[in-house]
């Protein structure tokens, strides 16, 4: 099922943007734009739901902390208040 993963892990890749050896402080003060370039991607459009630049605000978080990414389903309220801070 983690093939991808155990196929990093054996050849020692990072598996994080953290362990990548970006800072978090970097990270954080790049976090929307990264987010808004993703959704200008031209392969967005193509995603079966189209994203909010928030949820891709949260997929980019877990990949740089390493959490297991989850279906985001936000409501409008978290939405915004996800699209104010990091």
């Amino acid at each position: 099922m983690f093939v991808l993963r155990d196929l990093m892990s054996e050849l020692d890749m990072p598996m994080t943007f953290q362990e990548a050896g970006i800072s978090e402080e970097n990270f954080l003060r790049e976090l929307d734009n990264i987010a808004i370039a993703a959704f200008d991607d031209q392969c967005t459009p193509a995603n079966p739901r189209f994203p909010l630049t928030s949820e891709l605000k949260l997929i980019l978080l877990d990949a740089y902390y390493g959490r297991q990414v989850c279906s985001v389903n936000l409501n409008e309220e978290q939405a915004t208040k996800l699209s104010v801070s990091a």
